[in-house]
């Protein structure tokens, strides 16, 4: 992951992008300016790495799956701003439409008809846990394959980091809405 590779190289004094402890007051200062210089969307982009804004972060969007309509979520892009959560479909099109304003290639390209689908939310929120287990959870598989029965093509793979397929199935009543689902997670 290339926010892996950065925290490194930040503390590899023998790399450009060394930031010399020396410079900062304390290890807390130093975490700080780390955090703050791997939301740089110039360090993704030279190694042709799609940026992923705050917004459309998988841990913003799993943390906020169950929250309360009209809360506001504090969004960490460089920058902390608000976002005023509706419903997490809602959400989940405003992730896709971050994704495409930040990587003009994307643009038009991924499906964000989350509301136009008009799942139930609690649906949704449940099936994004079961995301969660099958691609996130610590000990499984870096790798989700999906079946065609899942109304994914044969060779649709989400890989993390690794090498190691699993495969997990949806119910019918949930095929269509996980398109978009899958183009997101497909480019990381």
């Amino acid at each position: 992951m290339r926010q892996e590779e950065l925290t490194a190289q930040f503390r590899d004094k023998d790399h450009a992008n060394y930031l010399d402890p020396a410079g900062f007051d304390d290890a807390a200062e130093q975490g700080e300016n780390i955090r703050l210089e791997l939301e740089e969307r110039d360090y993704y982009t030279e190694e042709n790495v799609f940026w992923v804004p705050g917004l459309a972060r998988w841990n913003n969007i799993k943390t906020n799956a169950r929250i309360a309509n009209g809360a506001e979520i504090e969004v960490r892009n460089g920058k902390t701003s608000k976002y005023k959560f509706t419903t997490l479909a809602k959400l989940m099109d405003d992730a896709l439409e971050a994704i495409e304003k930040e990587n003009p290639k994307l643009k038009g390209v991924l499906n964000k008809m989350f509301t136009q689908y008009q799942i139930d939310p609690a649906a949704l929120a449940g099936a994004l846990g079961r995301i969660q287990g099958a691609w996130f959870a610590q000990g499984q598989s870096d790798a989700a394959t999906f079946a065609p029965a899942d109304g994914f093509p044969a060779d649709a793979t989400l890989t993390r980091q690794g090498d190691v397929a699993q495969t997990h199935r949806f119910s019918e009543s949930l095929q269509a809405p996980w398109q978009p689902v899958r183009d997101i997670w497909a480019m990381f």
